[in-house]
């Protein structure tokens, strides 16, 4: 135990000298607490949670171009997933889900992502 003990000390004393050494060529001896750090990053200040519920409740239109050629709209929220509007045109336009292919730009849109995770999509 006393040699853990001594290698603590140990420890303890070399940063001193290492802040003391700083200190003397001018340099102020700084401390960063890593697990604060990492704390923080975990948990966002409050205010970005409520800009991204903000971002993420701001509604946009969006318009369908349906097989028979005619056009549907409605305004989504930005924070629904393409499994919504998908959802949205099976109940509105009686297009079963499994058979919706949901494009933006020719770029086929992923059932998991909201309209969020799209940069092109603007409230």
């Amino acid at each position: 135990k006393e040699e853990k003990d001594d290698e603590a000390w140990l420890a303890v004393a070399g940063e001193r000298k290492a802040e003391a050494a700083a200190e003397s060529k001018g340099d102020p001896a700084m401390r960063i607490d890593m697990a604060a750090v990492e704390k923080a990053e975990r948990q966002p200040p409050a205010e970005d949670y409520e800009k991204l519920e903000r971002e993420l409740e701001a509604e946009c239109l969006v318009v369908f171009e349906l097989p028979d050629g005619s056009e549907g709209e409605k305004h989504f929220k930005m924070g629904h997933t393409v499994q919504v509007l998908k959802s949205f045109v099976e109940v509105e336009y009686e297009i079963p889900m499994a058979e919706q292919r949901l494009y933006l730009d020719e770029q086929v849109m992923l059932d998991p992502l909201t309209l969020s995770d799209y940069p092109t999509i603007r409230p």
